[in-house]
């Protein structure tokens, strides 16, 4: 049984167990009346989970939202590897199962809190789900029996020439036994430095409080 939770979450782990403090959604607008049940049916509002899920990990329906994360380059070859969307989608899954037995109210208050257009709300909202990821995937760790040790803070990604600076970027990691791979979403190239790092989080802030967040 204790290898088969280990498998389970080594598993998931390699699609990416994200650390956020980010946001950018790319929201179409509303049609202006005349619209069919259809029509509005296939605009509903996505669920806090599903927006987690396309911010977080770039799948499922709301991954559009933010296609500017997604749709760059470096990362869009990545999810382009052979079974990597299918483990993320496993990841995700598993990492929003534990945050919701953790926090039953966190997704509901995630989409509220997403979709408010204030700046410190949006703020605040991106820090509790770094912490609320965080300690989701601490519990996954411990049941999993993985090293303490195992840990994604002050990493630097040679792969992509980038710093993961804990306050304001996103770390995907992709666990395979004991090694850890860092891809960072809200990039800051090397010689930007901290200071550049929270000017683009504040753009992330900006971004999200001006879109919208709507199924198409």
């Amino acid at each position: 049984m204790k290898r088969s939770v280990h498998m389970k979450f080594v598993a998931a782990s390699m699609a990416a167990l994200t650390f956020t403090t980010f946001g950018v959604g790319c929201g179409g607008p509303m049609d202006s009346g005349g619209d069919s049940p259809s029509s509005v049916a296939r605009r509903q509002a996505f669920t806090g989970s599903e927006l987690y899920k396309g911010m977080v990990f770039g799948v499922g329906p709301a991954a559009a939202q933010f296609e500017e994360l997604w749709q760059r380059p470096e990362i869009k070859a990545h999810l382009e590897r052979p079974g990597i969307v299918d483990q993320r989608e496993l990841a995700a899954a598993q990492l929003i199962a534990k945050m919701s037995e953790q926090d039953p109210t966190f997704f509901d208050r995630f989409s509220r809190d997403l979709r408010s257009g204030n700046h410190l709300t949006i703020d605040q909202l991106l820090t509790e789900t770094k912490e609320k990821t965080q300690a989701a995937i601490a519990a996954l760790s411990k049941e999993a029996r993985l090293p303490d040790e195992l840990d994604a803070k002050a990493v630097v990604s040679p792969e992509l020439g980038t710093w993961l600076y804990v306050e304001t970027a996103v770390a995907a990691i992709f666990v395979v036994a004991v090694t850890v791979f860092i891809t960072q979403i809200d990039v800051t190239p090397v010689t930007g430095g901290p200071q550049a790092s929270a000017l683009r989080r504040d753009t992330w802030v900006d971004l999200l409080a001006n879109k919208s967040f709507d199924a198409q």
